[in-house]
């Protein structure tokens, strides 16, 4: 289940829908596209 806040790009990247959180949606969008480079 995803949490309220959160949500799921297209491409599969997680990213936090808050305006407020852009620093957390930054660290979400590097975790995601290091961890698909990385497979």
């Amino acid at each position: 289940m995803i949490p309220d806040g959160i949500a799921l790009d297209a491409d599969g990247s997680i990213y936090v829908a808050d305006v407020g959180a852009s620093a957390v949606k930054r660290i979400f969008q590097r975790a995601s596209r290091s961890g698909l480079e990385r497979r």
